[in-house]
């Protein structure tokens, strides 16, 4: 008895409570909430005025040229997803070859180009060094992106058939790769913009070299009627006579050369000219100058 009037007592002191109180709390709330602002009344009221009018037509929906043939395979299959990454994969491994290329034509021992002060970062204790850190980013960041590929093979070849949770990774791996190949295809471009060859550096080391040989064999095969395993063979010896004289192969005198091969004549040294040596790849994707203006212009054109 005692405890029930003891119950009913805590519930009535409860309920007074909850009678007075909520009132007061609903009344400040009112009071405290600001107005509305009239941009956002005009926002409501053309919205139930758009709400209001008769629905227009509805446009048709996107249609895929063919329905998929398996509705297990439609939610499972990922082979798109790996043909993207597999795209961005072989498109930095170019990145990174043509900068490990550049990275070593900056190098001291070719010193070929000259990379500016924008691309380039300071050593902590050598003032001299110029880094190209921009390269070897760029280098570097194809490893990460082998890796994505990887990451979603390695997933996919776990599941089943049919979709499993497994399979939400493949946004943020595709998003990641996506922003890593812009990245670096923007900071390629602008270390292009500041890159200068070094012309004088390069023309010295290519003449310092016996790179013409296969030229000399081309003359010996068009001009001297002679197969090109005996052209072959006849380069070889100039070649090794020019070492033992550690001369260049148009520094040898014509005397000297026709001890191998007595028919020579003067015109032979126009194959030693380097300007020459290029412009004579007149084929089709051959390196003479009016070839790579035309692949210029080509690509140029496709912009």
């Amino acid at each position: 008895m005692v405890f029930t009037l003891s119950f009913m007592l805590i519930v009535l002191i409860c309920l007074s409570f909850i009678k007075f109180s909520v009132p007061i709390e609903v009344k400040s709330l009112v009071t405290v909430a600001p107005p509305l602002p009239q941009e956002i009344k005009n926002f409501v009221a053309e919205s139930h005025k758009a709400q209001s009018k008769k629905p227009s037509k509805a446009k048709k929906p996107a249609q895929s040229k063919n329905p998929t043939n398996n509705s297990i395979d439609t939610v499972s299959d990922r082979d798109f997803v790996l043909d993207f990454l597999y795209s961005v994969s072989v498109c930095s491994m170019h990145i990174s070859r043509i900068a490990e290329e550049l990275i070593i034509w900056n190098s001291d021992a070719y010193n070929l180009i000259n990379l500016s002060d924008k691309v380039v970062t300071g050593s902590s204790i050598m003032p001299q060094k110029k880094n190209p850190d921009l390269l070897e980013f760029l280098r570097g960041k194809s490893g990460s992106t082998y890796g994505n590929l990887f990451s979603m093979l390695t997933i996919l070849k776990g599941l089943p058939l049919s979709y499993f949770k497994d399979l939400q990774d493949d946004k943020e791996i595709v998003f990641k790769s996506y922003d890593t190949l812009i990245g670096c295809i923007k900071i390629f471009e602008e270390v292009i913009k500041n890159l200068r060859p070094n012309r004088e550096q390069m023309f010295k080391l290519a003449n310092n070299s016996y790179i013409t040989a296969t030229d000399l064999a081309d003359y010996l095969v068009k001009n001297h009627s002679m197969s090109f395993r005996k052209a072959y063979q006849k380069t070889a010896g100039i070649v090794n006579l020019a070492e033992k004289k550690k001369k260049n192969l148009n520094e040898l005198s014509l005397d000297e050369m026709k001890k191998i091969v007595p028919g020579l004549k003067d015109d032979v040294f126009k194959v030693f000219d380097l300007k020459n040596s290029v412009n004579s790849k007149r084929s089709y994707g051959g390196t003479s100058f009016d070839n790579i203006k035309k692949m210029i212009m080509k690509y140029k054109k496709t912009k």
